[in-house]
């Protein structure tokens, strides 16, 4: 079984090189910096403007959700598609109040018009029905596609209203309506680019195709793929990108060639420089895609792409940089809209960037300091903006995420993380690494003092933190041979939440104790839900992978009775059918209703072709004793500990040491051994331990616990707060029966404590090495299908996992 949590999944394949460390005793070697140093007044850089796209608002009234649904330029206009909805009065309402009652006021859609520096403008329409769909044709008309309803009020059928700039029709369009088709809903138009229409009923949907007069011709299917975004023309063919429909299981996306003549869709080939579709827009010189890094137009013919922008040559804040979509006019003068989500995932900021390519760089002679990292968040590129905005500051702070630089392939890819950790070693030892890595903890190959600072000397430094204010177990958890390589700035538990009712095993138990306590489960309840063995091999390996390996002295120890036993317990509770024929996922869900808390999700999730097992269910139902979890925060400890009927104890991951619970850092950061800004970044580092800065970083579903412990304190009690009202809400839906689709459990009194004890009980953490783990994911398959002996399995790990060491 394949869990999914809401987490960035990462890949690679290992690089070799010949390069090696010299021993621990030898004296330590220094590399030379080969990074650019001085911003020069020659370098790219572009002037920008950011204005909020803020439509008008009854103050009058709470909202309860708004949102921009498509955004698009006509000209110097932007058009957006908006939904308003305020929250309804408690009151009840009598027969005639209900008639009488000014529905209208209360639910808005439309298409709002803003200028360039986001000024509202006034509606192009407006109404109170489904949300607007709105395209430009081929020659820049607006056009907005209907509803057709017959006399009973069924859907019978769409019309497209071409418009023009006042919002007058001047003609009218009826869409046929596919005979083998059941449509009811309509997600997006476009007008393709032979002058067809095409319509979708819901993202990656089949695109019915129409001609000019409406009728329909066929669909652009690519039947186990799902088609999203644009079909585009390039060179004189057409084009279009598909994604899987079971994306859980795997994600890539694929390029097709599409015939419009017969909607054909022809083989596709894997579109390597697009991470997020979603990001993609289509401009008459071709695609552009726009990340947290930059903006770069794509090429489908030869795959490749050409930088436009580095948002580093900007002085946009990358709080901003999240979720956006560029429309460049040309190469020096470009437009973007930005999406700020909110905490509770209804209210929304939308802003307009304009960009300009400036004359000279306005930073020139200040000095360059490099931050690489996968999934760089908010709160550190709040600093960011805030450092480099300060003038005092000599040096300007240069950040890069790669989960969005194409030199390891794409986040979709499978060895993702195999390749960028083997990259970040040469590139440490080639003196090209960035002054910073952040999100590298627990990646033990770089854990050494020729590689990495060692921050408990800064720690317990005069410019350092009192260690009685923080989680210090925390701290020393990550430490790799009593040295901290990676500081956690915050982080979140593993392990697994039992049912106190059929188990209660210590938290730091052992596979011996494991045996023993499902030896003594009551019919009908196992041990854990189904799992696949290599997944519950992850777990089982205990904390630290580099056990097994001794990277100073070349050697490697898999081919071991420790081993043999973790194989054998494995074997012994892994699930013994083929669970690829299903999906499994814990089945939360954040709720715009509840305050934005994660809930339990009632709905039947229905997604993809696969059946979707939620294995939260296994804990609410008592079909197993406990089920693998990760708390980030007291809402998930509150929602597994309902699952558990308040029964739940949440304990580590049996292993052969009983390392008990495991920490795990959300954000953590290490100084490069080399850099020539050790210090400055020792000072990046320490701003993240302020209360505010801590308090910052831990907002959000999957922002963590505080390494703090007076924010953890207020943190605590502000969820709490939070979750009380939510329960509120929820038990006063529940009365009224309206109460649909989810479950809030309550946080109860002592929760707090019992989740502050669980963190103070953490001893280890977790520790990889991506390439050898690929290595032990490829080779274990052969024990447990019964093909290989154990032995003859550990033997072969050892022997590849001693090239990847020795060429370290």
């Amino acid at each position: 079984m394949k869990h999914h949590f809401i987490s960035r999944k990462l890949f690679a394949t290992a690089l070799c090189f010949s390069l090696i460390l010299g021993s621990t005793a030898c004296k330590k070697k220094t590399v030379q910096d080969k990074r650019k140093r001085e911003i020069l007044e020659t370098d790219t850089f572009f002037e920008s403007e950011i204005f909020e796209l803020a439509l008008p608002i009854d103050e009058t009234k709470t909202i309860d959700y708004k949102s921009f649904d498509s955004i698009q330029f006509l000209g110097d206009i932007i058009l957006a598609n908006y939904t308003i909805q305020y929250v309804m009065p408690d009151e009840p309402m009598t027969p005639e109040s209900y008639e009488s009652f000014d529905w209208n006021s209360y639910y808005k859609t439309g298409t709002a018009k803003f200028s360039l520096t986001g000024e509202y403008l006034g509606d192009l329409s407006t109404g109170i029905g489904m949300t607007e769909i709105i395209a430009l044709d081929n020659d820049g008309n607006l056009a907005k596609l209907e509803s057709v309803l017959n006399d009973n009020y069924e859907l019978s059928g769409f019309k497209v209203l071409f418009q023009d700039d006042s919002g007058n029709t001047i003609k009218e369009l009826p869409l046929e309506m596919p005979a083998d088709r059941h449509m009811d809903y309509v997600f997006s138009m476009q007008f393709l680019p032979d002058g067809k229409i095409g319509i979708q009923d819901n993202y990656s949907a089949p695109i019915c195709v129409y001609d000019q007069n409406g009728k329909y011709l066929f669909e652009i299917n690519s039947m186990e793929r799902g088609i999203i975004g644009k079909v585009f023309e390039t060179q004189g063919k057409y084009y279009a990108f598909s994604i899987p429909v079971n994306f859980f299981d795997s994600f890539d996306i694929l390029l097709h060639e599409i015939d419009l003549k017969t909607g054909e869709v022809k083989p596709g080939t894997k579109a390597n420089a697009i991470n997020d579709p979603s990001m993609l827009t289509f401009g008459d010189d071709g695609v552009y895609t726009t990340t947290p890094n930059g903006i770069s137009k794509y090429d489908p013919v030869s795959g490749e792409t050409k930088e436009i922008l580095d948002w580093n040559q900007t002085d946009v804040s990358h709080s901003y940089l999240g979720s956006v979509m560029s429309f460049p006019e040309n190469e020096n003068e470009i437009h973007a809209i930005a999406r700020q989500y909110s905490s509770n995932f209804i209210d929304d900021k939308f802003y307009v960037i304009n960009l300009k390519r400036a004359e000279k760089n306005p930073h020139a002679g200040k000095k360059i300091m490099y931050v690489g990292g996968i999934g760089l968040s908010n709160g550190f590129y709040d600093f960011i903006y805030e450092y480099n905005a300060d003038e005092n500051n000599k040096t300007r702070i240069e950040a890069t995420d790669y989960c969005y630089s194409l030199e390891d392939g794409t986040v979709n890819d499978e060895h993702f993380l195999t390749n960028l950790t083997s990259r970040i070693n040469l590139m440490i030892l080639s003196g090209e690494a960035p002054d910073i890595l952040v999100n590298f903890a627990g990646y033990d190959q770089y854990a050494n003092d020729d590689m990495l600072v060692d921050l408990n000397e800064y720690i317990d430094g005069k410019e350092g933190l009192d260690r009685s204010e923080y989680f210090d177990n925390i701290f020393r958890s990550m430490e790799v041979n009593g040295k901290l390589y990676y500081a956690p700035m915050t982080f979140y538990l593993k392990g697994y939440m039992a049912n106190g009712k059929y188990i209660q095993p210590d938290t730091n138990w052992t596979f011996d104790d494991m045996d023993k306590a499902a030896a003594s489960l009551p019919d009908g309840t196992e041990l854990i839900p189904p799992v696949e063995s290599t997944d519950l091999l992850k777990l089982f390996m205990g904390s630290d992978l580099s056990k097994y390996m001794d990277y100073a002295n070349k050697k490697v120890s898999f081919n071991s009775e420790d081993m043999i036993k973790v194989l054998e317990e494995v074997k012994k509770y892994a699930s013994k059918e083929d669970l690829s024929d299903r999906t499994f996922l814990l089945g939360t869900m954040s709720s715009s209703a509840y305050e934005g808390i994660v809930c339990y999700d009632t709905s039947g999730i229905d997604i993809g072709t696969k059946p979707i097992i939620q294995y939260g269910d296994y804990l609410r139902n008592g079909t197993s004793a406990m089920i693998e979890s990760s708390l980030f925060n007291l809402n998930e400890y509150s929602l597994l500990q309902g699952l558990a009927d308040g029964n739940g104890k949440y304990v580590g991951y049996p292993t052969l040491q009983g390392n008990g619970i495991l920490s795990q850092p959300v954000e953590s950061m290490a100084i490069v051994a080399d850099s020539p800004y050790r210090d400055e970044a020792w000072d990046v580092i320490r701003n993240f331990y302020s209360s505010e800065a801590q308090s910052a970083m831990t907002r959000g579903v999957l922002g963590g616990l505080p390494m703090r412990l007076d924010v953890f304190e207020d943190n605590m009690k502000a969820e709490k707060e939070t979750i009380d009202t939510a329960f509120k809400k929820y038990q006063k839906d529940l009365s009224k029966g309206e109460a649909f689709g989810a479950v809030v459990f309550p946080a109860e009194d002592g929760q707090i404590d019992e989740l502050r004890e669980l963190i103070k009980s953490v001893t280890h953490s977790y520790h990889t090495d991506e390439a050898v783990m690929d290595v032990i994911i490829e080779e274990v398959p052969g024990y447990f299908s019964d093909s290989r002996s154990a032995q003859e399995v550990l033997k072969n790990i050892d022997n590849r996992a001693l090239l990847i060491v020795q060429e370290r």
